[in-house]
């Protein structure tokens, strides 16, 4: 016959080994996890010219407030085209850029994740909704209104 306590300690091991096994289970899940989204954000930094530490940035506020990753790039590209805009469409980007209290040629240096984090943080600090949804509107265009709850936060991405 086996001792009761041979009994009680192969239940343990067994039940041990099942918790390592899970632990591991859950490890490599987590470390695919972390592999995947690490390499979205870098194939989507070589698409539209943000550093990856901003798109991970630019995700977690996504996470955060609902507003889905797209309408961040989206507005990337907007503000980078319409801060690369000549004539009188590019002097009211300039004017919108000073009324916010930005400096347009700091600005158009900056990558377009930094763009975007900084126009959002100046339109953030702007209080005026109306003066809000008009500037925006010059530097982000129509989109800006998928955007606008991060600006009446304030500093949500500062």
């Amino acid at each position: 016959a086996v001792a009761p306590g041979f009994i009680a300690a192969e239940v343990a091991i067994g039940a041990a080994k099942m918790a390592m096994d899970a632990v591991y289970d859950s490890t490599v899940g987590l470390v695919t996890h972390v592999t995947e989204a690490g390499s979205a954000l870098y194939d989507l930094s070589l698409k539209t010219g943000a550093s990856v530490e901003g798109l991970s940035k630019l995700k977690y506020i996504s996470g955060q407030t609902g507003i889905e990753m797209g309408s961040f790039t989206t507005s990337m590209f907007m503000l980078q085209r319409n801060l690369g805009a000549t004539g009188e469409a590019g002097e009211k980007v300039r004017q919108s850029v000073k009324n916010i209290g930005l400096d347009f040629a700091d600005l158009r240096r900056q990558s377009p994740d930094q763009a975007l984090i900084a126009v959002s943080a100046a339109l953030g600090h702007v209080g005026d909704n109306a003066k809000i949804a008009h500037e925006s509107t010059q530097l982000i265009g129509r989109g800006a209104r998928t955007m606008a709850g991060l600006f009446h936060e304030g500093n949500a991405l500062a």
